[in-house]
């Protein structure tokens, strides 16, 4: 039954406990899995791993896998849509050729070869885990030098900017995360990549 059919029941008094009960299994319908305010990130052998689940991402929960290249981008983005199964992440575990997303009660493995989720794995939650927004981890340096992904001609690294303005009242929260190439002489940027941008608002 469409959207359409249920908003033309819901103005006859007549039908109005059916139209109500249409509306509600129409939000029951399976969907993939929404973003919400997490944003996790795990660095793997010669990649990343990060989902964007904060406000401003498309509402899609989507797992993105970043790999060096030379192009102008500095890295390849790969973007997989995450199983509804997994409702909220939890936890992002980077492993030699696999990343294991956890929820709460289970966990969906992802092999980086052929593309594909084995569902019904074990969570792996801890409370180290990495966010892309670093308020969480206010210690982290802004720059990180990505060791694995670096070559005889070109560096690359990892920068990580957070600030909040203004100091008083509604306070927006920034958060910007890149990927950064430059050259072997760390004297000019030659790639880069935006990891993720994050705005919020919050009353401190």
């Amino acid at each position: 039954m469409s959207l359409i059919h249920c908003l033309v029941m819901m103005h006859s008094g007549r039908v109005r406990l059916r139209a109500i009960l249409c509306l509600v299994a129409l939000l029951c319908i399976p969907h993939t899995a929404n973003a919400d305010s997490d944003g996790l990130y795990c660095q793997g052998k010669a990649y990343i791993a990060y989902e964007l689940r904060h406000f401003e991402s498309d509402g899609k929960h989507t797992l993105y896998i970043l790999k060096p290249t030379h192009d102008e981008a500095a890295v390849s983005v790969n973007a997989i849509p995450i199983p509804k199964e997994i409702k909220q992440a939890h936890g992002l575990t980077c492993e030699d050729n696999n990343v294991l997303i956890s929820a709460h009660m289970s966990a969906a493995r992802f092999n980086l070869s052929d593309r594909t989720f084995t569902l019904g794995q074990e969570p792996v939650v801890s409370i180290e885990q990495n966010r892309l927004d670093i308020s969480f981890n206010s210690d982290v340096p802004p720059v990180t030098p990505l060791s694995e992904w670096s070559n005889d001609t070109h560096r690359y690294q990892f920068h990580r900017v957070y600030y909040a303005f203004p100091e008083n009242g509604i306070i927006q929260h920034y958060s910007i995360n890149r990927i950064v190439r430059v050259n072997k002489e760390l004297q000019s940027v030659e790639g880069m990549y935006t990891v993720d941008r994050m705005h919020i608002e919050t009353i401190d």
